[in-house]
């Protein structure tokens, strides 16, 4: 699938500074549903980048604010950032079972495009 990329400014509620973020949505009108992705304590880097064009070529934007329903599972013997593959902690079984399951989550719970 083909996406577009881009950085943003998103006005911050302070409405003092703005917060850099990146933003990746599929090409074609839409409308699509959407992500946020929220980056760990490492910041806006390559990988949170990787991670939202991923997201992109499965066929999402930006989420409107409501709450759905959630799922959470403990990955046993997994550190905290067990997702970045750029970092030591990373963990290639758990982070395939979670990027499965999310994605059956979210198409369970949003409509695609």
């Amino acid at each position: 699938m083909n996406i577009q990329t881009k950085n943003v400014s998103v006005p911050r509620a302070n409405q003092k500074d703005a917060m850099e973020s990146y933003f990746a949505i599929p090409e074609g009108s839409g409308p699509f549903p959407g992500i946020i992705v929220i980056h760990e304590i490492f910041g806006l880097n390559d990988n949170i980048r990787d991670i939202t064009r991923r997201f992109a070529n499965e066929g999402y934007a930006a989420l409107e604010r409501y709450e759905i329903p959630h799922d959470i599972k403990v990955y046993e013997n997994s550190k905290h950032s067990f997702f970045n593959d750029t970092r030591p902690n990373f963990n290639p079984e758990a982070s395939k079972d979670a990027w499965e399951r999310m994605l059956k989550f979210l198409d369970e719970h949003l409509v695609k495009a």
